[in-house]
């Protein structure tokens, strides 16, 4: 047999008779069993006991089917759907269900739940079994429990672990308009707005994993027409309860109370109290008053937990005044559907304190499920206590209404002013009573500044039309004392309060709030102005007129110090003529003058009765003023006062505090007004002149040059000298840079008095100076003034006590048609000042063509070196240096020359000068060093492995910082040891800046690169500088010294001798340039010199020769070295090229 929808086989008798026996033996529920044969009979089969006893107690029994399914025997409630719904579950699956079905005629009222099965029988038909099963108690607390929840003020529901609705009170359509239908089933973001969503997902994780109650929780909910509902839940976790099977969430509804505190936060109504409302209680309470339930809002209403009021006497909890008209309440409430009136009691909280409450009760003790009093307890204790405090605030509003600061106008639907506060007086100058006297709302209208009438305007209308309040605007009111004030206007409408009966305008004088705005602004825009460039004058007068707008009655003047020592009015727009002279000389007056020049603001509250200010007492009594408030200008670096803000005011006072805040940032935004723009004037002075001299520099002396030659018509009376200082380098070298500084001073201060009127001297830089001498006459006047420029120095110079004695050359230039230019002029005159120097110094020289032909030479040359260091003219030669003890070629010296396209190949004599002046000698210098280092370290690698380099560097490259990296770059990238590398400087180089010079030679010695002292004595060095070159390796006696050597005299031997002897004994290896003969070699030998080299041994020499004589060997070295000791040849290396 199977059970089931008749599939499979069926049973037989025997086999359904031992079935039925044990089904019913072993059951204690109520069963039935009925026969349904194949052509459609049915019968009851079998009954047990059980079922016996439950019809027993219905009306009818088994077998009066009456043509229904005979399991509906006794049942009543179950409409035809509901049983065809059962029968075709029980068709289609086999078995069904049927809940709370009531028994007929049973009393009390029976409830059964019906389960149905079938089984098919082997003749066609089946047996279909019906156990019951009495749920009656269960049911009623189920009911009874839906009833309270029905029935209480707050909204249920029951959340699902799938966040969907299972149950909702029927009290959500009355609080969101929803029917619980409609809900139920439903997920519960469905109906939260967008942005609790978030929230509602956190709280339903956490309270999820949590026992107990949890809350309260804010819900932002939808209702049914759209609108939002504010609900503040409690939320209660039962998902262990196999009845509830889920969250129970209890939430009130606070919308109303929300939207309450939100209006009266911001109100300012008399009365400040804000209404607080907590949870409602819920009370369910027998005829005795005990209470028998307690909703968990009772402990944080009242402080109780539920537990501690189950079976607690309700009026016990009363305050005693309040417990009569309790008891009578609830014993004589009207029915359940008629509405109960709220009652006012107190209910005493855990704390021993009572607190307010209104409470609404409904009878449902003839409800079965319930058998009670539904009490619902809402608090309102910070209502009364609001209330309490409005009655008291209204007791005292006239008291505080004369004290007012706000003016306040009652305007009525008539237009009529009805009420003026006192207020209006301080506020406006205008007496409140006069207002009151058939005053029109125009009235207002008319003391409104004509801007803000439109304002003022709509706010009455929109006033008039809406139930709260509207604004603020602002807007200016002219006052009774003629100024303006600002003002923060609100309005009401209180048309339809009796009390009122009008339109409240509430208005509060904001004027010290705007003005701080304004003066903010204003003070931003000026500070804008400044750091853009505005004009100082622009900017005085705005600050004049920043104080003027912020002080009322101000009369405001700015001064600012002048050349001769007093403060001049440069704006004082308000200030009458007739007091302009008297603010101008009061400054520079004894008694008035040291007061005003102090750098803390003086306040002279009386002028009238002020005895320093009789002079000019007359004119401020005129002007109508009595009181001068200033406030100086300092500069903050030199702390001197550099001008004033001056306020002269009617009244005979001091400032008040913000008077003297607004003085304050106007002193200070002047003082940087012009502080910036003298700034300005010492930058654009500095930039056109020179630091040092204080003439004009090089650019603004060109410009000069530039604009008078533009404005000449006859060029012949324009001319520029170049000026020279002979020797001032020794000047410099020898007593100090500072000494040099002074001198260069003076001689300036001499130069300037030394020419005409309209003349200009510049400093070109250095010791170079430069005169324009405009309509000077032509040569003849030119030479005039050089020659005063001339005898201006020829008188000594004291400079620290020290008479200096020195003189110019000067380079005498007129200009002609030829001139193109400034720079054209200034360059003949400086090769004419190269001229006088050659013509031995001290003296002038003209320009002539044939120096400009030499000119054009210099220019060409510099053009021609230019192009050269772009692409491929210049070459190196090598000069070989030779260890006289032995004859071996120990280095060679790099010599740059130049193959000048159309003059073949130049020697550096012709050029390098140049390129010095024209700034070209670092990237020449350069070019030499990585060239060299790269062949140097190709024939280290193929013929000569211990071969080292020398090469020079100018005075130029020693004040370069970048240099010692350089080189570091070069051996990287040539591969040439450091050790193999000699830079050589001359003394001149060392001596222009030691200090500069020692630095960077100690950081080219860190590198490992060695440093020879080239062309030594000739440079004017003291033996100082040369102990002080601490990383020299070499010493290189100038070739002028071993030329002498030919001579035979014992003084020019001398020479030499010293000067090897001093490299011996600071452990210098010494080296012997230009040995042109064989004489000047065997006497360096003589005396012990370490290497030497020379056109007698061999001259600068192409690479390709300079590497075959690398092979070979120096004959004149050899037999050198033969006639002094065993004859020693350089051993090449073999070339592996070859």
């Amino acid at each position: 047999m199977q059970q089931g929808g008749g599939r499979g086989g069926g049973l037989d008798g025997d086999e359904w008779a031992r079935l039925s026996a044990s089904l019913l033996a072993a059951s204690s529920d109520a069963v039935l069993v009925e026969r349904r044969r194949r052509g459609g009979e049915a019968c009851v089969d079998i009954v047990n006991d059980a079922y016996r006893r439950l019809m027993a107690r219905a009306t009818t029994t088994a077998g009066e089917t009456g043509g229904a399914p005979a399991w509906t025997t006794g049942l009543v409630g179950l409409d035809r759907d509901a049983v065809g719904a059962a029968e075709g579950a029980l068709a289609r699956s086999g078995s069904a269900v049927v809940r709370s079905a009531f028994l007929a005629g049973s009393a009390p009222p029976a409830r059964v739940d019906v389960s149905l099965s079938r089984v098919d029988h082997e003749d066609g038909g089946c047996f279909v079994i019906a156990r019951y099963v009495d749920v009656t108690d269960r049911r009623a607390l189920e009911d009874r429990q839906r009833t309270v929840l029905d029935h209480v003020f707050d909204v249920v529901a029951v959340v699902g672990p799938d966040r969907r609705y299972r149950y909702v009170s029927p009290s959500v359509t009355a609080h969101l308009g929803w029917a619980p239908e409609e809900v139920v089933g439903r997920r519960v973001d469905e109906f939260l707005v967008p942005e609790a969503h978030p929230d509602f997902e956190a709280m339903f994780d956490r309270v999820s994993t949590l026992p107990g109650s949890h809350g309260p929780f804010g819900l932002h909910i939808r209702s049914a027409d759209g609108g939002i509902r504010v609900l503040e839940t409690m939320v209660t976790n039962r998902f262990d309860d196999p009845g509830v099977g889920g969250l129970v969430v209890a939430g009130r509804d606070e919308t109303d109370r929300h939207n309450d505190r939100e209006r009266l936060r911001r109100s300012e109504a008399w009365s400040q109290a804000i209404l607080r409302f907590g949870f409602d209680v819920i009370f369910v309470i027998d005829p005795d008053f005990v209470i028998r339930f307690a909703s968990p809002s009772t402990a944080k209403t009242l402080g109780y937990d539920v537990d501690e009021l189950i079976g607690v006497d309700s009026l016990a909890l009363l305050h005693p005044a309040d417990r009569a008209l309790a008891a009578h309440e609830l014993s004589t409430l009207p029915g359940v559907d008629s509405p109960h009136q709220a009652t006012r009691i107190r209910l005493r909280h855990r704390d021993g304190r009572y607190r307010h409450f209104y409470v609404y009760a409904h009878d449902l003790l003839d409800e079965p499920a319930v058998g009670g009093i539904v009490v619902n307890a809402h608090d309102v204790t910070e209502r009364v206590e609001a209330e309490q405090a409005y009655r008291h605030s209204d007791r005292r509003f006239r008291a505080l209404a004369l004290n007012a600061l706000d003016v306040v106008l009652v305007v009525d639907e008539a237009g009529g002013i009805s009420y003026a506060s006192p207020s209006v007086h301080e506020v406006l100058g205008i007496e409140a009573h006069r207002i009151r006297r058939g005053s029109r709302a125009s009235w207002v209208f008319d003391h409104v500044h004509p801007g803000d009438v439109p304002a003022a305007r709509r706010l009455l209308q929109v006033a008039a039309e809406a139930t709260g309040r509207v604004g603020p605007i602002e807007l200016r009111a002219r006052t009774g004392w003629g100024t303006w004030r600002y003002l923060e206007v609100m309005a009401s409408n209180r048309l339809d309060d009796p009390a009122v009966s009008g339109i409240v305008v509430n208005a509060r004088d904001v004027t010290g709030r705007r003005r701080a705005e304004m003066l903010v602004q204003e003070q931003t825009e000026i500070l804008e102005g400044i750091v853009r460039g505005r004009p100082l004058s622009e900017t005085l007068e705005r600050v004049a007129n920043l104080v003027a707008s912020g002080i009322d009655g101000a009369v405001v003047a700015v001064t600012r110090l002048g050349a001769e020592g007093a403060f001049r009015n440069t704006h004082a727009p308000g200030v009458p003529s007739s007091l302009l002279a008297a603010l101008d000389t009061c400054s520079t007056d004894p008694r008035l003058g040291p007061v005003m020049r102090d750098v803390a603001p003086v306040v002279f509250p009386d002028l009238l009765s002020d005895p320093r200010w009789e002079p000019w007492r007359e004119p401020i009594e005129s002007a109508g003023l009595r009181a001068c408030w200033c406030h100086p200008m300092v500069d903050q670096h030199a702390g001197v006062v550099i001008g004033q803000v001056i306020v002269l005011h009617p009244d005979a006072r001091e400032p008040t505090d913000p008077e003297r805040e607004v003085l304050e940032r106007a002193r200070n935004l002047a003082a940087v007004a012009v502080e910036r723009r003298e700034f300005e004037s010492r930058l654009a002075h500095q930039a056109e002149h020179d630091g040092l001299t204080g003439l004009p520099n090089r650019v603004t002396l060109l410009d000069r040059i530039r604009a008078t030659l533009a404005r000449s018509r006859d060029r012949h009376d324009i001319a520029v000298m170049f000026v020279d200082l002979d020797q001032f380098k020794v000047v410099n070298d020898s007593l100090g840079h500072a000494v040099g500084d002074r001198l260069l001073e003076q001689v300036g201060e001499r130069f300037r008095g030394a020419v005409r009127r309209g003349d200009i001297v510049g400093r070109f830089g250095g010791d170079e100076f430069v005169v324009l001498c405009p309509d000077v006459g032509g040569q003849d006047g030119a030479v005039v003034v050089a020659e005063a420029l001339a005898d201006s120095l020829r008188s000594p110079i004291e400079v620290d006590g020290r008479e200096v004695v020195i003189s110019a050359s000067i380079g005498i230039a007129v200009a002609d048609a030829r001139v193109a230019d400034a720079e054209a002029l200034v360059r003949d005159a400086d090769a004419a000042m190269y001229r006088a120097k050659e013509q031995g110094r001290a003296r002038w020289a003209v320009f002539e063509a044939a120096l400009h032909e030499r000119v054009v030479h210099r220019l060409e040359i510099e053009r021609g070196i230019r192009g050269a260091l772009s692409g491929a003219e210049l070459v190196v030669h090598y000069q070989p240096v030779v260890r006289l003890d032995d004859g071996v070629v120990v280095s060679v010296e790099a010599l740059v020359r130049w193959s000048r396209p159309g003059h073949g190949l130049v020697g550096p004599e012709d050029f390098v000068l140049i390129a010095e002046d024209a700034g070209l000698i670092v990237p020449l210098d350069r070019w030499v060093l990585e060239d060299a280092s790269r062949q140097v370290a190709a024939w280290r690698a193929t013929i000569a492995p211990e071969l080292g380099l020398s090469v020079n560097l100018s005075a130029r490259q020693l004040g370069d910082a970048t240099l010692p990296s350089f080189v570091a770059g070069v051996l990287d990238d040539t591969g040439l040891p450091p050790d193999a590398l000699v830079l050589e400087v001359t003394e001149s180089a060392l001596i222009a800046d030691p200090e500069a010079a020692s630095e960077i030679l100690a950081r080219l010695e860190e590198l490992g690169v060695d440093i020879a002292i080239d062309d030594f004595g000739t440079g004017y060095a003291s033996l100082d500088h040369l102990r002080r070159v601490r990383t020299a390796r070499q010493l290189k006696i100038d070739r002028s010294f071993v030329a002498d050597l030919d001579s035979g005299t014992r003084r020019d031997r001398a020479i030499v001798s010293a000067s090897l002897v001093l490299a011996r004994d600071l452990g210098l290896t010494s080296v012997a340039e230009g040995v042109e003969t064989e004489s000047q070699a065997r006497a360096l030998v003589q005396l012990g010199c370490d290497l030497a080299q020379g056109f007698w041994f061999s001259p600068a020499l192409p690479a390709a020769k300079a590497r075959d004589l690398l092979g070979d060997g120096i004959p004149a070295a050899r037999r050198l070295a033969r006639g002094g000791a065993a004859s020693l040849d350089v051993r090449p290396t073999p070339d592996p090229v070859a």
